[in-house]
């Protein structure tokens, strides 16, 4: 039924090829900006990746090779506000991309490549490990420039043919998968890069600068009870149990957040669980608001998502149930980090964790495991240990 699956989704992709393909027939454009010492770094993943990649910018601007070097990086809109808070200092010219759009509209598509091939790069480096044929690997295809970097990229997000025909696109591809944690694997490719000890060991935000208009006066806990797939999202009935407890034991708000789409979570939340300690926030607040208001919380619970990245790296105490997909790559959080971010999984993980590597491979791409079967009685152990 698997493999079924598998030829059934290829059948679509490769009839995808051709509306891509007519695209970019029709973008014809000769580069006007020829400059020698230019980079384009691609990274249009999302906003956990960009957490765990935005440190290494200030390793590639004070490196011999790019030192001088106009930076453009060609990035998702979803996190653009962070990027131009935070790290304007180490970027010279961006090109957003509504991955959406970029996608489905041929229009936008054709507009987002003519850009691209309006200027020549000295070098082009894609920093995402799990490549997409039809996003950033499209994008370094038409980008103009004799020297592309990417990663020796796993499939998660593409089929093998897909592989083998971008891989081609790129005159250096580099092998990270001796070390498994994101984090780690571009500290990794990036040393490869640039040919240098990089010293930092763990992500970083700082928040010194980042305010919202959104004050607590109040202890609080923060819930994010969204994320894109069903798989890995606690139900909404297991955080109101959690919220029970809390309020119970603890003089602490919960605030509930989450963007426009997430609304249904809290809804359903409140429908279930309406008292004085909850605060709802959903679709209220912009990215920089969420920093601000999880770096000062006293805990927080969210699913598998770019919330819980922001708050393990600001330095909040993190819990973060999984079912086990992509086990080890972005969580755990490797404890030499010394961040304190809680990771729970489901009984067969948990009764398996001397078997870690093997867990690993197992779950590289998917886990078909319940997350709902986590037990909440662990989840009450750490709140009660932090708080």
């Amino acid at each position: 039924m698997v493999i079924f699956k598998r030829i059934i989704l290829g059948i679509i992709d490769l009839l995808k090829l051709l509306p891509y393909f007519l695209v970019e027939a029709f973008t014809k454009s000769s580069p006007i900006d020829s400059e020698e010492n230019s980079l384009l770094i691609v990274k249009l993943d999302e906003i956990g990746d960009y957490i765990l990649f935005r440190n290494f910018l200030k390793d590639i601007i004070s490196n011999q090779k790019f030192n001088g070097y106009k930076i453009t990086l060609c990035g998702n809109d979803i996190w653009r506000s962070i990027t131009e808070k935070l790290d304007t200092k180490y970027l010279d010219d961006f090109i957003w991309v509504d991955k959406k759009c970029f996608l489905t509209n041929f229009f936008y598509r054709r507009k987002i490549i003519k850009k691209i091939k309006a200027q020549r790069f000295d070098t082009v480096i894609n920093a995402s490990y799990s490549r997409k044929y039809y996003l950033d690997d499209s994008v370094v295809k038409r980008a103009v420039s004799n020297n592309k970097i990417g990663f020796e990229t796993d499939l998660s997000n593409c089929f093998f043919w897909q592989k083998s025909i971008s891989d081609k696109y790129y005159n250096t591809l580099i092998n990270t998968d001796k070390v498994r944690f994101e984090f780690l694997k571009n500290k990794l490719f990036f040393f490869e890069i640039l040919e240098e000890k990089i010293s930092i060991e763990k992500p970083e935000i700082d928040v010194k600068d980042i305010s919202t208009k959104f004050k607590m006066s109040e202890d609080y806990i923060v819930f994010y009870m969204g994320g894109r797939k069903k798989y890995k999202r606690l139900s909404v009935l297991n955080f109101v149990e959690v919220a029970k407890f809390i309020e119970l034991n603890y003089n602490c708000k919960i605030i509930l957040i989450g963007s426009e789409s997430d609304k249904r979570f809290s809804s359903a939340f409140l429908s279930r669980h309406h008292s004085s300690g909850i605060v709802d926030l959903t679709g209220k607040t912009n990215l920089l608001d969420v920093i601000k208001i999880v770096s000062d919380a006293k805990a927080v619970l969210s699913n598998d998502s770019g919330i819980a990245h922001i708050s393990a790296v600001v330095g909040t105490s993190t819990i973060v149930p999984l079912n086990g997909t992509h086990l080890g790559r972005f969580f755990p959080y490797p404890p030499a980090m010394g961040l304190e971010v809680q990771s729970f999984y489901p009984p067969e993980i948990v009764n398996r964790l001397n078997e870690v590597d093997r867990l690993a491979d197992e779950f590289k791409y998917r886990s078909n495991l319940n997350i709902n079967l986590i037990s909440l009685e662990l989840i009450y152990k750490k709140i009660a240990d932090w708080l």
